[in-house]
């Protein structure tokens, strides 16, 4: 498994989760605007509109996203949404690739 992130202290406390619990995984540093390897399914818990550029960054069929309130419409391009949950005002939306 493989984790990203542009922000140091956010690469350390994955580092830190995911020894705690006993997960393999690999954890790298990008650039903000860099594009994104290659995966099956992505999971991106972030800021609508770091949401909204992913389309251009990343090479998924999968995408669930979250990070953000669920009153904020949105489409993004290439992907069609297949659900949304929503919990205390807060959503969740998994979109596969058209």
């Amino acid at each position: 498994m493989l984790a990203v992130d542009t922000e140091p202290a956010s690469i350390e406390a994955t580092l830190a989760n995911a020894r705690a619990n006993a997960v393999d995984l690999t954890v790298q540093l990008v650039d903000s605007h860099a594009r994104l390897p290659r995966a099956a399914v992505a999971v991106a818990n972030i800021s609508l509109e770091a949401v909204c550029e992913l389309p251009a960054r990343i090479d998924v069929d999968e995408l669930v996203t979250s990070g953000y309130l669920a009153g904020r419409p949105f489409a993004l391009a290439g992907f069609e949404p297949v659900e949304r949950r929503v919990l205390e005002g807060w959503a969740a939306d998994f979109h596969r690739r058209v």
